[in-house]
């Protein structure tokens, strides 16, 4: 049977030990283990920053800077079209020919063959030219040819998918979806 003074010790335990857990548990929080981690992360995949520029057809643009990681830049060398904002979709990996890349595509109901290839260094300034055509004739062409070069490391501060416009000003995150005002 409990005495009043057990009764009291066993409420008061219960509370004192959630508590005592909590306060281990924070413990372990390390504000600085996410900072290491990053650091870890562009030891082995660097932010590099790259200029891009569409130099054909017609007369070239002015480049826009994109911070990148090693994902986004191989996409670089995978270029779709998209119609309004919806991105080409592949069903089938593409077939490599002689250094041409062809795959085909669907943006919502058309069907495009997408051609490319790449010359240049990939890991410095190289050119990918590609068209777009549509399989059974109903749509536009796309044709177009981009330059990427790499100007060296982002900016500090910069992350992954931020970027400017072509008149040099910085633009919201091209890859992280903004919220807020």
């Amino acid at each position: 049977m409990f005495t009043p003074v057990d009764f009291l010790s066993s409420r008061s335990l219960k509370p004192a030990s959630a508590v005592l857990a909590a306060l281990s548990l924070a413990g372990c929080y390390d504000p600085s283990a996410t900072e290491r981690m990053h650091a870890r992360q562009l030891a082995n995949d660097p932010y590099e920053l790259w200029s891009v520029q569409v130099v054909g057809p017609g007369a070239p643009s002015n480049p826009v800077k994109l911070c990148t990681n090693n994902n986004v830049r191989d996409a670089f060398r995978d270029p779709r079209p998209d119609g309004g904002g919806a991105p080409c979709r592949a069903d089938k990996l593409p077939v490599i020919v002689g250094g041409q890349k062809t795959l085909r595509c669907d943006i919502d109901q058309f069907s495009f063959v997408v051609q490319s290839t790449v010359s240049g260094d990939p890991a410095r300034a190289f050119d990918v030219a590609f068209v777009a055509t549509p399989v059974y004739g109903d749509g536009p062409t796309w044709r177009q040819t981009r330059r990427y070069t790499r100007l060296g490391l982002c900016p500090a501060g910069w992350e992954v998918g931020d970027n400017t416009d072509r008149a040099g000003a910085r633009l919201p995150n091209a890859i992280v979806h903004q919220t807020g005002p």
